[in-house]
């Protein structure tokens, strides 16, 4: 029994990694005490293993044990607003979806220049969320490059401080 133990404990939290259609983007999932998420490009490290989750109705979600995984994959063509760039975009991914016994639901999607995750629920009828929470811990020392607010500046008629360009239509 004790040899059993101890051969759980050394395996470490469950882990389900996923990678992209050409195979170089790679996201690890961890799970068993809390939720965690971490992502390299060709084997350099692109995100530490970071916690996420949510808090709903002052209950942290995303601890529970694992009921599902599903893996699937995505190739379509969307097309576009932005013709004169580009008529089509190619929406080529593969997904993780994994499912918490505590209400929580991760889908992550590895894609051949891009990581993205979302975070559902099944809880019954209306909720709210208290909290999500998204410590990224970034290897190194990365340098970030931010359009920040300055609420001291007047905004614009009917818009708060926050509102920026990148949300106007083209």
């Amino acid at each position: 029994m004790s040899v059993v133990l101890v051969l759980l404990a050394l395996a470490g939290p469950p882990r389900h990694e996923l990678r992209s259609p050409d195979g170089r983007t790679s996201v690890v999932v961890t799970t068993g005490s809390g939720l965690r998420i971490a992502a390299s490009r060709a084997g350099t490290p692109l995100l530490a293993p970071s916690d996420i989750g949510l808090t709903v109705g002052g209950r942290p979600l995303g601890g529970g044990r694992v009921l599902a995984v599903k893996r699937e994959a995505g190739n379509r063509t969307i097309p576009t607003v932005f013709w004169a760039r580009r008529a089509a975009v190619r929406d080529q991914y593969a997904q993780l979806t994994v499912t918490f016994d505590d209400g929580l639901g991760l889908i992550v999607r590895a894609y051949d220049d891009a990581v993205a995750y979302r975070l559902t629920t099944d809880l019954p009828g209306m909720i709210r969320i208290d909290r999500e929470v998204a410590r990224f811990a970034f290897p190194g020392a990365p340098t970030l490059w931010a359009p920040l607010a300055d609420c001291g500046k007047p905004a614009k008629k009917g818009l708060d401080c926050f509102h920026s360009s990148f949300e106007e239509p083209y």
